[in-house]
C-alpha cells in the first residue's frame, strides 16, 4: 500500500509547562505571608486567607486537522495501545527503552528533530493507535526532560509529526518529536548556546563546591544548597515564562518555580544527590518541585515555597517549612502522580529533628518563644527568626501562637512594639519578627 504523508502536527506543552504557568498563582495563596502584623502589648490583629481558583482546562484535540494546546499533567489518555489488527505489535518495555534512548540521544546531540523510525520498523503500530502511541512516546520525553536538568533550554514542549500507510488500517511508518526551545534560547546561534550551557553549568559547579566546603554532611549539604536558592533568587512576580529555567534563576536571580526546582536538581546532582524534579499542583494550581534521595529514602524539597514575597534579599533567614518531608506532609497542599514518582514514606524535617527546634506541646512552643525573644539582641540583628516542629498530638491555632508572642513580649524590656509575620503550615510554627515592617 502506498504510504501518505499525515498533516499531523501536535503542539503538545509539557506537564511541567503548564505546571509553571500556574506556579505563578500559586504563590498568592502565601500572600498573608507577605504582609507584617504589627505587634502590640494589647492587640494582636488575626491573618487572612487568599480564596484560590482552578484555571480552566484546554480540551487535547485528537483530529488529524486540529491542533492541541497545553496538555495538564495526566490529561492524556494514558493507557498502552490496544491493537486494532491481529498482526500489530504491541509497545512495551523494551519500546520505552528504545524511545528513551533515542530521545536522550538526540537530545545530547542537539537535533532539531528526533527520529523514532527504528520504533516503527521494529513495532507494527496502526494509524488508528496513533494517538495513545503519541501520548505514550510524550510522556517518555516528559521523563527524559524532567531527569536531565542540563536540557534547561528546551521549555519542555514538542511537535510530533508522522507518516503512514493510506487508511485507518495502515500502518506508521515514521515519528519525529521536534524539541521546542524557549524565545530567548531559540534566538542563540549554537556557539552562544554552548556559552549559555557553560555558564549555567560553571556556576552549579561552583556554588556545589562552596557546599562541599562547609560540610560533608549530606543533609547540611542538601540545607545549604536550599538556603542559598532561597537567599539569592527572587521570585519573578511579573510572571514571566520567559525566565522559568535554571539559567534564569543561576544567573538572572529571578525565576519561577520550574526554575526554582531545576536549578535545585542541576546543583543536586553536581553534588552527587539523586534529585527528580516533580510536577504537579499545590492547592488546585500547577506546580513544580523536586524530591531528592537521602540515606536510600527520598524526600520532597519545595525551595519556592520556602522563599517569601517580598523577596527580602541575602540577609533574610530561611525558612524550612518544606525541606526533606513526607508524601503525606506535602499532601496537605500539593497534588501529583504518585505512580511517576518514587514514594516519600518518612518525614526527615532534618532541619528541625537534628538541631532540636522541635515542641511537643503548647508550653514547650511557649518557652521556645520567650527564650529565643529573651536572648535576642534586636540592635545587632534586625529580624528574628523562630521555626519550630511540632511532635505531639495537638496543634495551636494562630490566635494561641500570637498570645505566646504576646505573653512572651511582656517580659522583654523596651520591645512593646514589633511586627511580625506567622505562618503555621505542616506541622510548622514559622514566627519572624521585627522592629520594623
Amino acid at each position: 500500500m502506498k504510504a501518505s504523508r499525515v498533516s499531523r502536527r501536535r503542539n503538545r506543552a509539557a506537564a511541567v509547562l503548564l505546571a509553571a504557568v500556574g506556579c505563578a498563582l500559586v504563590l498568592s495563596a502565601c500572600q498573608p505571608w507577605t504582609e507584617w502584623f504589627r505587634m502590640v502589648p494589647t492587640t494582636v490583629p488575626g491573618g487572612g486567607q487568599s480564596v484560590l481558583t482552578d484555571p480552566s482546562q484546554p480540551s487535547s484535540a485528537t483530529d488529524l486537522s486540529e491542533t492541541t494546546g497545553f496538555v495538564p499533567p495526566g490529561e492524556t489518555s494514558g493507557q498502552p495501545p490496544t491493537a486494532t489488527t491481529p498482526a500489530a505489535s504491541q509497545p512495551d518495555d523494551v519500546f520505552d527503552q528504545m524511545a528513551e534512548d533515542l530521545i536522550l540521544l538526540a537530545l545530547d546531540g542537539r537535533d532539531t528533530d528526533i527520529i523514532l523510525d527504528p520504533l516503527f520498523e521494529t513495532y507494527r503500530i496502526p494509524r488508528l493507535d496513533a494517538d495513545t502511541v503519541i501520548d505514550r512516546l510524550y510522556q517518555i520525553y516528559q521523563t527524559v526532560y524532567l531527569a536531565h536538568p542540563r536540557f534547561f533550554y528546551l521549555n519542555g514542549s514538542a511537535k510530533v509529526s508522522y507518516t503512514s500507510d493510506q487508511g485507518d488500517g495502515g500502518l506508521i511508518h515514521s515519528m519525529s518529536l521536534t524539541p521546542q526551545y524557549w524565545e530567548s534560547t531559540a534566538a542563540l546561534t549554537s556557539r552562544e548556546l554552548d556559552l549559555l550551557i557553560h555558564d549555567v553549568e560553571l556556576m552549579a559547579e561552583d556554588i556545589a563546591t562552596q557546599i562541599r566546603g562547609q560540610t560533608s554532611q549530606p543533609w547540611r549539604q542538601l540545607q545549604l544548597l536550599h538556603d542559598w536558592l532561597v537567599r539569592n533568587i527572587i521570585y519573578d512576580r511579573q510572571e514571566n515564562q520567559e525566565m522559568n529555567h535554571a539559567a534564569a534563576a543561576l544567573l538572572d536571580g529571578t525565576t519561577l518555580c520550574q526554575g526554582y526546582a531545576q536549578a535545585f536538581q542541576l546543583i543536586g546532582l553536581h553534588l552527587g544527590f539523586d534529585v527528580q524534579m516533580v510536577t504537579g499542583e499545590s492547592d488546585g494550581l500547577g506546580h513544580a518541585w523536586n524530591l531528592v534521595r537521602l540515606d536510600g529514602t527520598w524526600f520532597h524539597v519545595d525551595v519556592t515555597h520556602d522563599d517569601p514575597l517580598p523577596d527580602g534579599g541575602n540577609e533574610t533567614p530561611a525558612r524550612h517549612i518544606h525541606f526533606l518531608r513526607s508524601d503525606v506532609i506535602m499532601a496537605a497542599t500539593h497534588q501529583w502522580d504518585r505512580t511517576a514518582f518514587p514514594a516519600a514514606p518518612e518525614d526527615g524535617a532534618h532541619y528541625y529533628r537534628f538541631q532540636g527546634l522541635t515542641a511537643s506541646d503548647d508550653a514547650q512552643l511557649a518557652e521556645r518563644i520567650r527564650q529565643a525573644l529573651a536572648g535576642h539582641d534586636f540592635s545587632t540583628s534586625g529580624v528574628l527568626l523562630i521555626e519550630t516542629l511540632l511532635t505531639g498530638t495537638a496543634r495551636p491555632s494562630t490566635a494561641d501562637v500570637e498570645a505566646m508572642l504576646e505573653d512572651a513580649l511582656s517580659h522583654v524590656q523596651n520591645h512593646d512594639r514589633v511586627y511580625y509575620r506567622l505562618l503555621i503550615s505542616k506541622d510548622v510554627v514559622f514566627l519572624e519578627i521585627s522592629l520594623s515592617d
